[in-house]
């Protein structure tokens, strides 16, 4: 059988994203955002936005092997070949990958492809669970502990309206739940600017958040009930 040279320079990349991931998320690398990469999708994505494949790789294997690829090489040397460069399964071996993890890349056959949505393994699901129980505890006790602390200090009172407790921890409550609406929704940002300018930015920012929260606050808690709820199911 005549190997392809196309295709063993396309068998060699694939393998070689791997390693390069393996080595860049074991090495703790930064990508331009200066965040580390948390998965191979994310690796992937890079790579195909930042560089050519065709240049940073075809063209370097192809002047490797020219002359070398295109050769006769017997059917049990090419079946070696092909099972070295083939992904099996990660939890059933003897099945042939058809799909991979979208965090950390390991093959899977079509039951396991199945299982989850998006596309994971089971360690990787379960560590995207235990991530969003914590992230879901952490938002619900934030905006306790800020009606606690509102309630408490009782900011609001004056001398008309001494007793203002529900209402302070009411608004430190919509504090947080109007951050957390303008940073998913209104993702503008100051990127220079004099001190007072500055100043001025985050005083808008923070009225905004208050005026925001006070319609959202009730919504981000039920919201942040139900996501517990539903992390623990």
């Amino acid at each position: 059988m005549i190997t392809n040279t196309n295709l063993l320079t396309d068998r060699i990349y694939q393998c070689l994203k791997f390693v390069i991931f393996d080595s860049i998320y074991s090495a703790g690398v930064l990508n331009k955002k200066q965040k580390r990469l948390k998965s191979l999708s994310e690796f992937l994505g890079m790579l195909g936005e930042d560089f050519s494949e065709s240049e940073l790789f075809y063209d370097i294997m192809h002047k490797s092997f020219d002359g070398v690829a295109d050769i006769m090489i017997e059917g049990k040397v090419i079946l070696n070949t092909l099972i070295d460069y083939t992904m099996n399964c990660f939890n059933h071996t003897q099945e042939p990958a058809v799909a991979q993890c979208s965090d950390c890349g390991k093959g899977l056959c079509p039951e396991c492809a199945e299982r989850y949505q998006p596309i994971l393994c089971t360690p990787c699901f379960q560590k995207r669970k235990r991530s969003e129980i914590w992230r879901s505890i952490f938002s619900l006790l934030s905006l306790i502990a800020l009606f606690v602390i509102g309630f408490r200090w009782n900011f609001l009172a004056t001398k008309g309206f001494e007793d203002m407790r529900w209402m302070s921890g009411y608004v430190l409550m919509a504090i947080w739940s109007g951050y957390l609406f303008v940073e998913k929704y209104i993702p503008y940002k100051m990127m220079a600017g004099t001190n007072g300018q500055w100043i001025v930015y985050y005083i808008v920012k923070l009225l905004l958040f208050v005026v925001i929260g006070v319609f959202t606050a009730p919504f981000t808690c039920l919201w942040a009930v139900f996501r517990v709820i539903k992390a623990f199911r």
